[in-house]
């Protein structure tokens, strides 16, 4: 069997086809392995079911690999890591999936997500994440996220659960967008209340940087990054964020209703502290309001504010704050020509603007010059 432009060929001579029922690829519990290499396997097609395809707790190993794999129309999830280092989910092709991706749990650490190809996955119109990972040390980059039912990529740990372990690490250089179809039909694909990266309450430690989202959409309040319930201890800087107008492109909103003191389900002391906001490039707004105690460690540094020129500026009903910020630098504004799926697209002069960015260097992947 071949998958080719998403179309299943039998090969000739194949006498019968068999239509599989099962849920279940693998499930490893509380063993010990040296190393563990999944390379070049299709996994086409799953029964709904709470048991995800691939599934690990408690497995101790140097190594867990899964590469050149593809993952076609899974109605459970695909992958879940509880209590287990050490995961290696490298150049991949995931799509037309139903349920979420890939889950890992706090427990776990040093989790790499890298170059790797999402699309067309969480069509079950539901809370549905390609990667959330809430783990210690993870590393998300170089992947593609084109399609997505609610969020690309999740971090960090909701404000309800235990962070026993911290909840940090780097997702960077990944590029987030819905097509023509998706972005104008967003009724058929989309719930409300999103980001296309989206952060819980608890981090230890998240820096989201150098990431492409464009053309993001949804029926409300969806943004490009969403810190939502108060998440705190998150640093955003040097991210393009366009096209993205039902709500902020960015918006780390105050929500003291999910601190412990105003909570009894909640594990988080204080919300909307040691929060970051710098060197991003965005035609949207920015919405950032830290907590009100003194010294909260919220700070935004100058971002560029894009205009296209000749253009109607964008606007959307939900209007942004910049409130109990302990440095609060303004922003500028730029002209630019326009924007494409590579990046956007400005003249020399805007291009001498924007290399005064001290991370100008993380950033020019996407800024090309006409």
């Amino acid at each position: 069997i071949n998958v080719i432009n998403r179309r299943v060929h039998i090969s000739k001579g194949a006498n019968d086809v068999h239509l599989g029922n099962a849920s279940s690829f693998m499930a490893i519990y509380n063993s010990s392995l040296h190393s563990l290499s999944v390379t070049g396997i299709t996994f086409l097609g799953g029964k709904p079911s709470p048991q995800p395809l691939i599934y690990f707790r408690g497995v101790k190993a140097s190594n867990i690999e899964f590469r050149n794999c593809t993952f076609i129309g899974q109605r459970g999830k695909i992958m879940s890591l509880y209590s287990t280092d050490n995961l290696l989910f490298h150049s991949n092709t995931v799509y037309d999936n139903y349920d979420w991706g890939i889950e890992i749990d706090n427990l776990s650490s040093r989790a790499q997500i890298v170059d790797n190809r999402f699309e067309n996955n969480g069509t079950s119109l539901s809370y549905n994440r390609c990667v959330t990972c809430s783990g210690d040390n993870y590393y998300i980059a170089n992947n593609s996220f084109k399609n997505f039912g609610y969020c690309a990529i999740s971090l960090g740990v909701w404000y309800g659960g235990e962070m026993a372990n911290p909840s940090g690490g780097v997702v960077e250089y990944n590029h987030i967008w819905y097509d023509d179809e998706h972005f104008n039909n967003a009724w058929k694909y989309t719930i409300m209340d999103a980001g296309a990266i989206y952060v819980w309450t608890q981090n230890s430690d998240a820096v989201i940087r150098y990431n492409y989202i464009h053309d993001y959409t949804g029926m409300a309040q969806n943004r490009g990054i969403f810190c939502d319930d108060g998440a705190h201890h998150v640093s955003i800087y040097g991210n393009v964020v366009v096209n993205v107008p039902k709500c902020h492109a960015i918006d780390s909103r105050r929500v003291a209703g999910t601190e412990t003191g105003n909570n009894a389900n909640s594990k988080s002391l204080h919300n909307n502290i040691n929060n970051v906001i710098m060197y991003n490039l965005t035609d949207g707004t920015i919405n950032f309001v830290g907590n009100e105690m003194a010294h909260n460690g919220c700070m935004k540094g100058k971002n560029l504010i894009l205009h296209e020129k000749g253009a109607v500026r964008k606007s959307h009903e939900y209007k942004p704050q910049l409130k109990n910020l302990e440095l609060d630098v303004k922003d500028e504004e730029v002209t630019i020509v326009g924007y494409d799926e590579k990046g956007i697209i400005v003249s020399k002069e805007a291009w001498d603007e924007m290399q005064k960015l001290p991370c100008f260097d993380g950033v020019k992947r996407y800024v090309r010059v006409k």
